[in-house]
């Protein structure tokens, strides 16, 4: 019987992590599954790890206010609000 995959658990887990290490795009979209189900410190934490990748200035700007949501939705204790 399939393994149920829980929500907010993506393809995205499942990638070659080798190929794109230095790839911000893969923590970024990990963290935009997990904002919407899995709650605000998952998603808080791949944003984080996008953040350490990043160079684009404009991107940058997108990925902080992301963390920022998330982590006032983790404060103010919604699982599933940034």
């Amino acid at each position: 019987m399939p393994r149920a995959r829980r929500p907010g658990s993506p393809r995205s887990d499942r990638i070659d992590v080798g190929l794109l290490a230095r790839y911000h795009l893969l923590p970024a979209a990990r963290a935009d599954f997990r904002a919407g189900s899995a709650g605000g410190a998952e998603a808080a934490a791949e944003y984080r790890a996008a953040l350490r990748l990043v160079d684009n200035t404009r991107e940058r700007a997108f990925l902080r206010r992301r963390l920022a949501e998330c982590e006032i939705a983790t404060t103010a204790g919604r699982r599933n609000s940034c």
